[in-house]
């Protein structure tokens, strides 16, 4: 369940759309003069649309990338829906939603491995839409048509605003908060979506993921130049002293920089002497793109150190998808005298 409401989060983040089922709203009242969305216009789908995000793991910390596809328009209980393909490192997920200008937005469900899990009745809010109004619902959870219990829903719109993020500057965003709960289950999430795109931005609150848009094609416009690259380089590395006696402190500095596009984690820096290491890995902390860190450890030469030189490499663990291993270590020269 828990894959599962958590793609719900991000399903609705995926479409807006149409239907005749209506399930129980309760929208709080809106300050009067308040400017008015169009929901739809926050998520356009075409078929052929593709969002590319890259996000961190709530549980584990690990980074991840998914590129969601809206492959074609089907029906469900008779009524329109867009199919949304996603590859997951959980599963693959098929979602179902729906928008348009004048009935708002739907969801449906969704079809993960073998189960069809499908929302009764579905998920919707109105097509217009303020800040401050919240949009509450409770629907039936059936898995394969059988009823696996209730799911309560809230989406409240909190604000109008920017965000920027990998693929780009965006200015005319919808900010909402969305709340889901099943059984024990609780995944809360806020929520940037900006107009003419879909979803930018997801910050996880509870036992949601974090995410940003990289890129996306949505119908016929591009955001961000649709490729990913991921390069983390070691820039500098020195020494000093650089001669010293045995017993002696050297002070290794170096500084690291994400020439990539996406955030890396777990990027591990180590440092050996003839194949021999020096050292215990030190992990390094998320690097956002373009993000470069500097920072210094202390060794102290051993009384039993050899005198000679010595060639010290510092290197970086390669990332998945490293476009440029060369960049990835540096190596000083120490002398012990």
């Amino acid at each position: 369940m828990k894959g599962k409401l958590l793609f719900t989060i991000q399903a609705l983040t995926l479409v807006l759309t149409a239907c005749g089922i209506s399930p129980t709203l309760q929208a709080a009242s809106a300050a009067p003069k308040a400017t008015t969305y169009n929901i739809a216009d926050y998520y356009p789908l075409c078929v052929g649309s593709q969002w590319h995000y890259q996000g961190v793991d709530e549980d584990t910390g690990d980074p991840y990338e998914v590129t969601q596809t809206a492959v074609q328009q089907v029906s469900i209980n008779g009524q329109p829906a867009m199919q949304v393909h996603a590859s997951y490192s959980w599963g693959e997920v098929n979602n179902y939603s729906w928008s348009d200008r004048t009935t708002g937005m739907w969801q449906y469900g969704w079809d993960e491995d073998s189960d069809k899990v499908r929302f009764d009745p579905p998920i919707h809010i109105p097509a217009l839409v303020t800040v401050g109004q919240s949009f509450s619902g409770t629907s039936r959870l059936l898995v394969n048509g059988v009823d696996s219990g209730a799911i309560s829903w809230t989406i409240a719109i909190e604000s109008h605003g920017s965000i920027n993020v990998p693929a780009g500057s965006f200015n005319d965003c919808l900010v909402c908060m969305l709340n889901f709960k099943a059984g024990d289950d609780i995944d809360v999430s806020r929520n940037w979506f900006a107009r003419d795109v879909g979803e930018v931005n997801q910050a996880g609150i509870t036992d949601a993921p974090d995410e940003q848009l990289v890129w996306a094609k949505v119908c016929g416009r591009t955001y961000g130049d649709g490729s990913v690259t991921h390069d983390v380089a070691l820039t500098s590395f020195t020494a000093s002293p650089t001669s010293v006696m045995r017993g002696q402190t050297v002070t290794f500095s170096g500084t690291v920089k994400n020439n990539g596009k996406v955030s890396e984690s777990g990027v591990k820096f180590t440092m050996t002497t003839n194949g021999t290491q020096l050292r215990p890995p030190l992990t390094l902390p998320t690097l956002t793109a373009g993000q470069e860190v500097s920072g210094s450890l202390k060794m102290k030469v051993p009384l039993t150190a050899a005198k000679g030189e010595y060639l010290i490499t510092g290197t970086l663990s390669t990332v998945t998808g490293e476009t440029n291993t060369a960049n990835n270590g540096m190596t000083v020269k120490v002398t012990v005298k």
